[in-house]
């Protein structure tokens, strides 16, 4: 019995709540002017990401030695969300072509292979294979190390600040 009042309760409300609406429509004689108001609902879908990301990625090749830097990293500059490094992307410039870093042909000239965070350049470069325990979810305040080795041939042993490479870090808020 009692299921049955709040049955019939709820249906009342419900018919109500129609009702109401119905009621707050206005009427209008001809030639009147009428307002009437507009709801605007705004949903943000995308959500802006704070990061700092290395200016760039400094490759030194003394005789047969390559140096790369160790202090480069990602830093979140949020303190309210994470982010995580989605993809990374590899290629050629200044007339450098990729490299596979597992194979480099160490015959070939102007030529540059590289290793970021153990995620290896294919021969040709373009988007590198990546995982989450390369690249782990930074979190809010938080910074990720980023580590990485080259391999590089050159015919011009005088080259200085040779643009041979651009690397796309690809970012999501998460």
């Amino acid at each position: 019995m009692k299921k049955r009042i709040l049955s019939i309760l709820l249906a009342l409300c419900a018919t109500a709540a129609l009702v109401l609406p119905a009621a707050a429509e206005q009427q209008a004689q001809e030639g009147e002017a009428v307002s009437i108001p507009v709801y605007l609902t705004v949903v943000r879908t995308a959500r802006n990401i704070d990061v700092t990301l290395p200016a760039s990625m400094p490759i030194s090749k003394i005789d047969d030695t390559v140096l790369t830097a160790d202090n480069l990293r990602i830093t979140n500059n949020s303190t309210t969300q994470g982010v995580r490094v989605t993809a990374i992307s590899v290629t050629g410039s200044g007339g450098y072509t990729i490299a596979s870093y597992g194979n480099f042909p160490a015959t070939d000239r102007n030529r540059i292979a590289m290793s970021i965070n153990g995620c290896n350049t294919a021969d040709g470069g373009g988007p590198l294979a990546i995982n989450s325990n390369a690249f782990p979810d930074i979190a809010a305040g938080g910074y990720l190390p980023v580590r990485y080795q080259a391999q590089v041939s050159v015919t011009d042993l005088s080259v200085t600040q040779a643009n041979a490479a651009q690397v796309i870090f690809t970012l999501a808020a998460i």
